[in-house]
């Protein structure tokens, strides 16, 4: 397993990571950390989690069956609907913008970092319909300016041929 960061981690917006060392069969009992750079690092809390892989097929089966379905996609928005067993959150591969809002059964829903790179919702048990619906930065002022700028021309546009006629 590889994690490459750039060289300020925190432009990651997260304080931690999480690095995924991969899966085996036998266990993985130690691990190498280098560096790219010379330097100080200052290293603390490490937390280790290891699952057993008895259970791993049917774990991911059983996720496979609680997916976002119905799928709809517009410019700017994705919709579906989900039916889960139990409280999740739902996770997308939606790379984290904050220009990003989401509706759970059309409530406003708080938007998750999740994996350091993606957005997820929480989503209780039960039936749901999920939306995920992205704002261009400057959209709103863009469409205003332009229609400023459309009304302005066909004023200049009326004037021009009011003046011709009067000449």
């Amino acid at each position: 397993a590889c994690f490459c960061a750039d060289y300020y981690t925190y432009s990651h917006m997260q304080h931690t990571q999480m690095i995924n060392l991969g899966y085996s069969e036998e266990g993985i009992s130690q691990i190498t950390i280098t560096f790219p750079l010379k330097g100080t690092c200052k290293l603390g809390g490490f937390e280790v989690y290891s699952q057993p892989m008895a259970a791993y097929d049917e774990q991911v089966s059983a996720l496979g069956r609680e997916t976002l379905q119905n799928i709809k996609t517009t410019g700017n928005s994705l919709e579906g609907t989900i039916s889960v067993s139990s409280d999740k959150i739902l996770y997308t591969s939606i790379p984290y913008l904050d220009d990003w809002e989401a509706f759970v059964d059309e409530r406003p829903a708080q938007l998750y970092h999740v994996n350091t790179a993606f957005i997820g919702v929480e989503l209780p048990a039960g039936n749901h319909t999920v939306r995920f619906v992205y704002h261009k930065r400057g959209q709103k002022l863009g469409l205003i300016i332009s229609g400023i700028g459309v009304i302005c021309l066909i004023g200049m546009i009326i004037c021009r041929r009011r003046k011709k006629g009067q000449v």
